[in-house]
């Protein structure tokens, strides 16, 4: 049998050295953790305020979820609109918040030199919040948009249904995200008013992490937050049954989604006050195992479901344990039948001594359902020498017998490369929301090619946001990003929207290119150097864990065929780019007339083709084949194909 090795032990030192921990508490009460480690890639932060839907006001339902969008908009000392993101961007950093039952959530990372400077406006924007009215409507939208989207997500809806079944005098029953109904009549002294009631520094606690030592941090921590105002706050009341005594109850809803699941409930007390013995762990454990006697195994032989698997979660004021499970078309049938069988089972499992509750898988009888024949991908990584590896995977390999997959190994998938000049789009109606996906080609991905699209993606992902989201309030979900496939390289452009039909999508999309390309195009040299730093740090750092490490290597080894130098010649290559080099790229790649591009529409109701002016409409995916050449894979190589190809599978 014949083994590949690779010695990667130059490709990064794997020693992980624990994290230096400190919690501080200042003068006004804020609590603070500070976190530092010499090798992590970026500094960052995160305040929670412990406010949340459950502290709605009941004449203003999504007060909360206004607030967190209103007050990342500009401070008193900082005023001009998203400055706090403009900064971010600028220096390889991000920011992003959410509104939970009882908590608000505010982070952000930004590379190490712009920690102070991201501090200072973090730290004006919870303590001086401007919450400007001339961008109340505008984010007003977006919160309506938010809660469009989330009716079209089950999860969502299953979650609508919950709260109207629990009771109504507590407050977890209200609605929570919000939208322009129960916001409309909300006004800056309305937030101002939530703002002094609930946002106080005995009411937050913030985490900061950084390869600063932590005597730095600490400075940090008092120099910019003691500005945060002790004030009285008063917590929603909890003390009611979340649920009245209805209980069991069985409830049927219409899936959004072609699947038959079924979902099983449990109201608990809460178990936040017992997360040193993790009880829910070895309850998910005991129910999602699918060793012999176990649940799953017994369902499933029984042709009644295909999958189970468990979640939970804990509130101050109770907690939630869920049994799902995809079913067949027996099973749905026979629903019934499950229910008792889950019942049984846990009456079991409550009535023996703990230790008999584990039970081993049998491995025996599980490999015999594997495929008959295939090859291994994986990598060995730990503390084991070249020897004890070799033989280790001999074994492996030798007890499922199976052969590894090498290096020129080609898998079963074909492509698509789309002629010269293409550029089409895909009429489908198949969801309650427009939706436009764009992507252009880049080509084969090369290190050259690569470094570049990496570059591009952060250079336009604000803008892209800022424009489309934002200020045009197009749709909730609008995301741009890169696409990079082994065989492929290209860039995407995502807008979801319950009202923005997918042909104005298209041609807002198509009127922001022309602004991305004169930004790119007037770019000035710091700005250029800054993103590439941020990138090239970005390269350079080293795996943060014991599992990134080894998802580092897999990802060189496999996906890399194991050239462990990869990410620095990619390295290497963005600090070679040239800003002329890469604004030449950019402008091809933004330029419709000079790139292949394929965009899928997706309508809210069946409407016709809508014509967009020098771009071909099909309707199914044979006239998209017909658009191209079908290129097979070869047994060594890249596709040929000098364009770049689309992935069918």
């Amino acid at each position: 049998m014949n083994l590949e090795t690779v010695d990667a032990s130059n490709s990064h030192k794997t020693s992980m050295p624990n994290p230096n921990y400190e919690v501080i508490t200042l003068e006004n009460g804020l609590d603070v953790m500070l976190i530092s480690h010499p090798r992590y890639i970026k500094s960052g932060g995160a305040m929670a305020v412990k406010v949340g839907n459950t502290s709605n006001p009941k004449e203003h339902l999504g007060l909360a979820h206004f607030l967190e969008h209103m007050l990342f908009i500009s401070s008193q000392n900082f005023p001009g609109i998203n400055f706090f993101d403009s900064y971010l961007n600028a220096h390889g950093g991000a920011s992003n918040a959410y509104t939970d039952t009882e908590l608000t959530n505010y982070y952000f990372c930004v590379d190490h030199d712009y920690f102070e400077g991201a501090l200072v406006r973090f730290a004006d924007l919870i303590a001086n919040p401007l919450l400007d009215s001339s961008y109340l409507e505008r984010e007003l939208k977006a919160i309506d948009s938010e809660f469009a989207h989330s009716k079209e997500i089950d999860s969502r809806r299953i979650l609508s249904i919950k709260k109207a079944q629990s009771n109504p005098q507590h407050p977890a029953n209200q609605f929570g995200c919000g939208n322009w109904q129960t916001l409309a009549h909300t006004g800056r002294d309305d937030l101002m008013g939530f703002y002094q009631q609930h946002y106080s520094s005995e009411c937050m606690k913030m985490v900061l992490v950084s390869n600063k030592p932590i005597t730095e941090l600490k400075n940090l921590a008092a120099k910019y937050f003691s500005i945060l105002e002790k004030r009285k706050t008063q917590l929603p009341d909890l003390s009611a049954p979340l649920r009245n005594n209805d209980l069991p109850k069985i409830i049927r809803y219409k899936s959004l989604k072609k699947e038959r699941k079924l979902t099983l409930s449990f109201v608990l007390p809460e178990y936040a006050s017992l997360s040193a013995s993790k009880p829910e762990r070895l309850i998910k454990f005991l129910l999602e195992h699918e060793g012999r006697h176990s649940l799953a195994k017994y369902l499933k032989d029984k042709g009644l479901i295909r999958e189970l698997w468990t979640w939970s979660y804990t509130e101050s004021f109770a907690s939630e344990f869920e049994i799902e499970l995809v079913l067949t078309k027996l099973g749905e049938q026979r629903s019934d039948e499950i229910i008792r069988d889950i019942n049984a089972y846990i009456r079991v499992l409550s009535s023996i001594p703990l230790p008999k509750h584990i039970t081993a898988a049998d491995l025996s009888v599980f490999s015999k359902q594997l495929i008959d024949k295939g090859f291994v991908k994986g990598i060995v990584y730990g503390n084991l020498e070249k020897k004890g590896a070799t033989e280790l995977v001999s074994q492996v390999l030798t007890q499922l017998n199976y052969e590894p997959e090498y290096p020129h190994y080609a898998d079963s998938r074909s492509h698509i490369a789309l002629r010269e000049g293409t550029n089409i789009y895909l009429h489908q109606n198949l969801t309650k929301n427009n939706a436009m996906v764009e992507v252009t080609e880049i080509g084969y991905p090369t290190i050259s090619k690569i470094a570049k699209a990496r570059l591009l993606e952060i250079v336009l992902d604000k803008s892209f946001y800022q424009e489309l989201r934002t200020n045009r309030q197009l749709g909730y979900f609008v995301k741009s990003f890169a696409i990079e496939k082994e065989d492929y390289l290209g860039q995407a452009y995502v807008i979801d929207s319950e009202k923005t039909s997918p042909n104005d999508a298209y041609l807002a999309v198509q009127e922001w290119k022309q602004k991305a390309t004169q930004m790119i195009e007037t770019m000035s040299d710091a700005s250029f150097f800054d993103y590439k730093q941020s990138l090239i740090v970005e390269l350079r750092a080293p795996p943060q864990s014991m599992s990134d490490y080894c998802s580092y290597f897999y990802y060189l080894a496999i996906e890399k065929k194991g050239n462990f130098h990869w990410t620095n010649e990619l390295a290497a290559s963005v600090k070679q780019l040239s800003k002329d080099e890469f604004a030449q790229f950019a402008c091809q790649i933004l330029d419709k007339s000079q790139s292949n591009s394929l965009a899928v529409f997706s309508f809210a109701s069946q409407q016709p083709p809508v014509a967009v002016p020098g771009v071909e409409v099909i309707r199914d995916g044979l006239a998209f084949k017909q658009l191209g050449a079908v290129i097979e894979p070869e047994s060594n190589g890249p596709i040929p194909s000098g364009r770049g190809a689309l992935p069918l599978t």
